[in-house]
């Protein structure tokens, strides 16, 4: 978690300095050439002003957005030993051009996480008569459908294909969780003084339903980079229609673990956070350019 947050904070504060010495270093460019193209004018304060006036800022903009994410489940509990999942993502987002280099992201996602399992575990464990061994295969998944609303800062560089770079906080309200497939065990039973050896298979169990461990909210983090197209270069002017593809990492900074009651019995929440990488595409339009 301190890793994350650290990677986080290095990641804004080293792109919002390189963003703001660009900026800075290409409108002192562009007042060097002012002067240079009129060499007996002299600069007033009118024309920087005038300048200045090219760089439009808070301007809202409109996306849309689809993708796929490969995520999964961190757990020392319910979920130990699994695989990832895909699943797929999608949605609007609006946001705020604040400047060329930083813009101020949310939106409405729906994002669908989860895990798989397909593996034999073994265990093992005796009495003052036998030795038993319990092989239990697990061939299931489990599915997460997630309304997700983000919150993220994107500090961009470079000019015809910008590079850019986003960090910040996610919040996915569960819409429903579901599992499929089947769980079986092998019991072997070893008595102790004969070694007579005895099996029973018990099972396969049918896993159907909501998977009522992991219905809690995700609040999680995230960090990406990205690629940015603009289709209508505007210079100063402002931001264009423009494609985009990026990769994130996210991660849940709480547990998405829920307490569930079972034939009168408490269970309590399990510690579960997901995890995982997403890639997005989509397209942006700006909502009004002076």
């Amino acid at each position: 978690m301190k890793q994350l947050i650290l990677l986080t904070t290095s990641l804004f504060l080293s792109l919002s300095l390189f963003g703001q010495l660009s900026y800075e270093e290409l409108r002192t460019n562009a007042l060097s050439n002012l002067g240079e193209a009129s060499p007996n004018r002299t600069l007033s304060p009118s024309t920087s002003v005038g300048l200045s006036q090219k760089v439009e800022r808070n301007v809202s903009i409109l996306g849309f957005k689809v993708g796929v994410n490969m995520s999964n489940v961190d757990s020392d509990t319910i979920a130990v030993d699994n695989s990832f999942k895909s699943g797929f993502r999608g949605g609007l987002f609006f946001g705020r051009y604040f400047s060329r280099f930083f813009t101020l992201e949310t939106g409405l996602m729906y994002e669908g996480k989860g895990f798989s399992k397909y593996n034999t575990d073994m265990q093992q464990y005796d009495d003052h008569e036998a030795i038993y061994r319990n092989f239990v295969n697990d061939d299931f998944s489990v599915r997460f459908h997630y309304l997700q609303i983000p919150l993220y800062g994107r500090i961009t560089v470079g000019q015809h294909i910008q590079f850019y770079g986003t960090a910040g906080l996610y919040f996915g309200v569960p819409v429903m969780t579901n599992q499929e497939g089947t769980i079986m065990v092998k019991q072997v039973k070893i008595m102790k003084n004969t070694g007579h050896t005895t099996e029973n298979i018990i099972g396969p169990d049918t896993l159907s339903g909501s998977a009522n461990f992991f219905e809690g909210m995700d609040l999680g983090a995230s960090v990406g980079i990205g690629l940015h197209w603009p289709l209508e270069p505007k210079g100063f002017t402002g931001p264009s229609r423009s494609l985009f593809i990026d990769l994130k990492y996210q991660r849940s900074l709480m547990s998405i673990g829920s307490s569930v009651t079972i034939d009168e019995v408490f269970y309590p929440a399990p510690e579960a956070f997901n995890y995982g990488l997403a890639v997005t595409a989509g397209i942006t339009f700006p909502l009004s350019v002076k």
